[in-house]
């Protein structure tokens, strides 16, 4: 829920914290619907439909290979959890033909990093061959 919704009571008690939960009280006046008692989640607070299912005005789509002939092309794309290294690269590939924004980019950095990394430790450790040479 919204932070705009806090549960009944949750200045007083801290255990209840601020998370909504429905008033169960048989005299509460958020119950009731008081107008002093605070507001409570109702289907006049539902999130527009052109808004609805979007993020920064795009539509998105959940992704599980590379095959992205589905996605339009102003779309953004969630790649899942569940995708190795290899269809990663695949996907990032693919998107950046197409135009289409990742949204979740973060295993793409830390794969891509990793990558760099070991690639520099590849450089800076000599080959066994050179070290025998020298002895």
């Amino acid at each position: 829920m919204s932070k705009k919704f806090k549960s009944q009571d949750f200045r007083r008690f801290k255990r209840i914290g601020t998370k909504w939960r429905m008033p169960q009280g048989s005299q509460s006046k958020l119950r009731i619907g008081k107008k002093a008692a605070g507001i409570k989640p109702n289907v006049g607070y539902r999130t527009p439909k052109a808004v609805r299912y979007t993020v920064n005005g795009k539509k998105v789509a959940d992704v599980f290979n590379a095959n992205l002939s589905g996605v339009e092309k102003g779309a953004a794309i969630r790649i899942a959890s569940s995708v190795g290294k290899k269809k990663l690269l695949q996907i990032e590939s693919e998107a950046k033909k197409l135009g289409i924004e990742i949204l979740n980019r973060g295993k793409i950095t830390r794969l891509m990093k990793s990558i760099k990394d070991k690639k520099k430790a590849e450089k800076a450790t000599p080959p066994k061959d050179a070290k025998a040479e020298k002895k």
